[in-house]
């Protein structure tokens, strides 16, 4: 995280040294760096900003605002992403006789990992793989993925 709002030469220090300690901690193979420009809401030079980013070899930042929301559905999106890979739309059938509620699969799914959608019985959760083919391989085909 890097605070948009700094002159280019100070916000060029900052991301350098934060790129370099990061890199430290870690194996780079395997290290996925995503630069989020912060405080965009302050009228710095995002243009710039961007072009110093990528001429330090990383991707185009996401570009956030706290203060008014801008780019916050789309970090958060980037961060789920890089913890449990795509979203998952699920649907819930009801019940038959006799048969577990839909409820209890909705609650299971809950418990499972992180839903951040839900309408009726079709919900978009984010978990990971072994997880999700438990939970779908233990629901007797009332749980699917749309």
């Amino acid at each position: 995280m890097v605070d948009s709002s700094d002159e280019p030469d100070e916000f060029r220090r900052k991301l350098s040294t934060t790129r370099r300690e990061v890199l430290e901690r870690g194996d780079e193979s395997g290290m996925n760096i995503k630069v989020v420009l912060t405080k965009s809401d302050l009228g710095g030079n995002i243009e710039s900003a961007i072009e110093i980013v990528n001429s330090m070899g990383m991707s185009d930042p996401l570009v956030v605002s706290s203060h008014d929301g801008q780019g916050m559905d789309e970090l958060r999106e980037s961060i789920m992403y890089s913890l449990y890979g795509p979203k998952t739309t699920l649907i819930v059938s009801q019940a038959g006789d006799g048969e577990r509620s839909a409820e209890a699969y909705v609650s299971q799914i809950y418990d499972l990992g992180i839903v951040t959608e839900k309408k009726d019985l079709e919900l978009t959760l984010w978990c990971g793989k072994a997880e999700m083919m438990k939970l779908l391989s233990k629901s007797n085909g009332r749980i699917s993925i749309k």
